[in-house]
C-alpha cells in the first residue's frame, strides 16, 4: 500500500505538522523517531499505558517479596537467634526495596516487549535508514479515495512545515 513519507530533522517541526494535518482532517498512520517524544505520542493519540503496567509490576514486587521473606523467616524455617523476634520487618526493608526495583524493571521490560511485539528474532521494519539516527519519519497512508491533488496538497503541507524530503513508498505496516 502506498504511503506518503515526510522526513523531518526536528521534533518541533513534526509536532507542528501533526497539528496542521489534524486540523485538515488528514489521518497520520505513524511517526518514527530516533527517541521517545511525549508530545508526538500525545498529539497522535497514542499515549502509552506502560507506566500503569510498571506500577502494577512494582506493587506485585512488593507483595511477592514481602510474602516470600515472611514465609521463609516466620512460617517455613523460623530461627531464634539471641531471642530476637522472627518477624523482624526493619531488617527486611532494604531487601524489599531492592527486589521491588529489580522486579519492576523486569516486569516493565516484559510488558514493553509484549506491547511492541519486539520478541527475540523479530526484525523491526525500518522505513528510512536515518530514523534510527537523527531524523523523524511521518507516515501518512494514501487511501484509495485520495485524488492526486489531495496527495500533492499533503506533500506541500509537509514541505511547508519543514520536511526535508517527501516521497511515496510502499509499506507493510502492521
Amino acid at each position: 500500500m502506498q504511503h506518503i513519507i515526510g522526513i523531518f530533522d526536528n521534533d518541533d517541526k513534526v509536532v507542528d505538522a501533526i497539528h496542521l494535518l489534524k486540523k485538515q482532517n488528514i489521518a497520520i498512520a505513524d511517526v518514527h523517531a530516533p527517541f521517545g517524544s511525549h508530545h508526538i505520542l500525545r498529539d497522535l493519540g497514542k499515549e502509552s499505558r506502560i507506566p500503569y503496567g510498571s506500577v502494577l509490576s512494582g506493587a506485585f514486587a512488593i507483595i511477592a517479596t514481602f510474602s516470600f521473606i515472611y514465609w521463609t523467616s516466620v512460617i517455613n524455617y523460623p530461627l531464634l537467634i539471641g531471642g530476637k523476634p522472627t518477624f523482624a520487618f526493619p531488617s527486611w526493608v532494604v531487601t524489599i526495596y531492592l527486589m521491588t526495583i529489580l522486579l519492576t524493571f523486569v516486569g516493565t521490560v516484559i510488558i514493553f516487549q509484549m506491547r511492541t511485539k519486539m520478541m527475540f528474532g523479530n526484525k523491526a521494519p525500518i522505513v528510512h535508514d536515518e530514523s534510527t539516527d537523527d531524523k523523524f519519519i511521518m507516515i501518512i497512508e494514501q487511501t484509495k479515495d485520495m485524488t492526486d491533488q489531495q496527495v500533492d496538497k499533503i506533500k506541500k503541507l509537509l514541505v511547508d512545515q519543514g520536511a526535508l524530503e517527501v516521497k511515496m513508498q510502499d509499506l507493510q505496516i502492521a
